[in-house]
């Protein structure tokens, strides 16, 4: 649960999707974006999209039984892209022989937000590339769209700067 435990490199996938899930739209949409247009290695197809409802069950704390307290509105999306692998026999690479491959890269949201899910899903796939582009990076991408962390960043320059900045002006 990233909203209990720090956020520590490399993350679980889970602990991704969850990040990716209750990421800033703009910011997931602009590394996202990034990717869709050559900056990144990632072009994918959209596999799916779904907008629908999900039922929010919890366990009574005394009787220990299961019950619904409500729906929400969730949005899902998977995107796929064919690689080309170096086929491995015997534990050898094979000159030139490649196989196709389909990877699957996933995000959902609270809300219907097909634009977020998207560029999450292609987010998700980014991040298991190797020699990656910063818009790859599990650590870029994770805190450049957190809005706590990039908002908190962000506005740190309201006092500490500005306190500084003054002295250095009275110096």
């Amino acid at each position: 649960d990233v909203t209990r435990e720090p956020l520590l490199f490399p993350a679980p996938r889970a602990m991704r999707l969850q990040s990716l899930s209750r990421a800033d739209t703009g910011g997931v949409l602009a590394l996202g974006y990034a990717n869709m247009r050559g900056y990144g290695a990632v072009h994918p197809t959209v596999n799916e999209v779904r907008l629908g409802y999900a039922e929010i069950e919890i366990t009574h704390p005394i009787t220990g039984e299961l019950f619904s307290i409500g729906r929400i509105r969730v949005t899902h999306a998977e995107v796929v892209t064919a690689r080309k692998s170096a086929s491995v026999s015997d534990g050898a690479q094979s000159d030139g022989d490649t196989k196709l491959r389909l990877e699957l890269g996933f995000c959902a949201t609270v809300g219907w937000n097909e634009v977020k899910t998207i560029a999450g899903a292609m987010l998700d796939l980014a991040m298991d590339l190797p020699d990656p582009h910063p818009s790859h990076t599990e650590e870029y991408v994770l805190y450049h769209t957190d809005p706590v962390e990039s908002s908190g960043f962000c506005i740190h320059y309201k006092l500490p700067h500005y306190v500084t900045f003054g002295s250095e002006l009275d110096v």
